[in-house]
């Protein structure tokens, strides 16, 4: 925000250079080091000030205090605007620094003597980061990586010295160097055996080879998950097979030993079911959906997706009658799961073409769907009609019916769903010789 200020001011103050020139821009520089403070003589509240350092970067303000990443010569410039008189004016100066630039050459890693094998990460948090020109890493004296702020290494164990030298901009070098003690491999038989739970086969113990209590474990699965116990037990989401690492540490002698088995998870029926549906649709937008699987089906859950976004719900009836109430694209998935606990999706696509009949002058019910409660259908009138109601189910069973007196203007029907089940309605409303229509799902 302070940036798009000073760009602002410097846009405006530039577009005056016509301006008569009634306002003094003079300024004075005190320096330090690398910082210089500039001060205008003129500083009264109307003025506004805008700086130029000579090294591409702005300033504002009636004093402004700058820090140059080099030593060398700027010229720097001042330009000034009285708000009253709108005079705008300029003045220049040649400034000379002459300092040392300091910089700081540091880094940070994420070295530990259990899991060296992976690689040992170490990142620059030199300073100034944003003035640094390279990046020169030696591991063991020999030059390591890029020009970069990170270093990826594979350490070998014994002594293992990384430095960092940087450089920047203004010619100002500097080093740092940390050791990292990697432990010798050791002999400790690292090795393990497992065995499949019987009733769950994706459930898999292991079981160390060594026991010694001086030793530590840490485990790698092969499918992202890992654990520190001695002998865990781990349940794999699916059948495959997948290296598991053991890493085995002597906590008295910090010796390391590692060893990689490959543990395939057998596939039983709870991996090998099938889901997919058919379905028949008539010219009113109703279809009727069959779940097809090669085991037997326990529990469906479809989902109806309109691609316009008016038509969606969640039904869990098995094998449903659905209603759509807009033409277009629709996607429709079910998600089963079959007797062995097998669990598959299956999505397609189907176009409404057509709503005849039930969905003629429908209006719209609010809240749609509704999980209790009430649902609401607003009709309007002309003139005081009785309004009759009757609310019936994807079979034609009449589920409810109520009667009132109509007024003119806007007329509230509610309709009670707490004893209706999930699934949708079709509600009919009389009143006079017209007939509007209104459907709802039940959640």
């Amino acid at each position: 925000m302070r940036k798009l200020y000073v760009f602002i001011c410097l846009f405006f103050l530039l577009s005056l250079q016509n301006a008569e020139a009634q306002c003094n821009p003079a300024f004075n520089v005190s320096i330090n080091g690398s910082g210089a403070v500039f001060t205008a003589v003129a500083n009264e509240p109307r003025f506004a000030h805008v700086w130029i350092f000579g090294d591409g970067n702005n300033g504002y303000g009636q004093t402004s205090s700058y820090s140059y990443a080099s030593p060398g010569n700027y010229l720097v410039k001042h330009f000034v605007y009285d708000s009253l008189s709108t005079c705008v004016d300029s003045s220049s100066q040649q400034i000379i620094l002459n300092f040392t630039p300091v910089c700081h050459a540091s880094f940070y890693s994420n070295y530990d003597s259990v899991n060296y094998n992976y690689g040992i990460y170490c990142t620059s948090n030199s300073t100034p980061s944003n003035q640094i020109r390279t990046y020169t890493w030696r591991v063991n004296n020999v030059i390591a990586g890029g020009n970069s702020s990170q270093l990826i290494y594979q350490p070998t164990p014994g002594t293992n010295t990384v430095c960092l030298t940087i450089e920047t901009f203004a010619g100002c070098t500097d080093s740092y160097c940390a050791t990292y003690q990697v432990p010798p491999p050791c002999q400790l038989n690292a090795g393990f055996t497992y065995s499949a739970d019987p009733v769950n086969r994706r459930k898999i113990s292991f079981i160390p080879t060594s026991s010694v209590n001086t030793i530590s474990y840490l485990w790698n699965f092969g499918d992202g998950y890992t654990s520190s116990v001695r002998q865990p037990v781990h349940t794999y989401s699916t059948a495959g097979t997948y290296l598991v690492t053991l890493y085995a540490r002597d906590t008295l002698s910090h010796c390391l030993d590692t060893i990689g088995q490959q543990v395939t998870i057998q596939q039983g029926p709870e991996d090998s079911c099938t889901a997919s549906f058919t379905y028949t649709l008539n010219n009113y937008g109703q279809a009727q959906f069959t779940a097809q699987s090669n085991q037997q089906v326990v529990s469906q859950i479809w989902s109806f997706i309109s691609f316009t976004g008016n038509d969606s719900a969640v039904v869990t009836t098995a094998n449903p009658v659905y209603q759509f109430t807009d033409t277009g694209n629709h996607l429709v998935c079910l998600t089963l799961t079959t007797n062995t606990g097998c669990i598959r999706s299956y999505c397609e696509t189907i176009h409404v073409g057509s709503l005849q009949g039930r969905m003629i002058d429908r209006l719209p019910a609010y809240p749609n769907p509704v999980s209790g409660g009430q649902v609401r259908i607003n009709l309007s009138l002309t003139k005081q009609e009785e309004i009759r109601v009757i609310v019936t189910d994807l079979h034609g069973n009449q589920v409810w019916r109520s009667g009132q007196a109509g007024s003119i203007g806007t007329n509230q029907i509610s309709i009670p769903t707490e004893r209706l089940g999930r699934g949708q309605y079709f509600v009919e409303i009389y009143a006079g010789n017209r007939v509007n229509r209104s459907i709802f799902q039940k959640l």
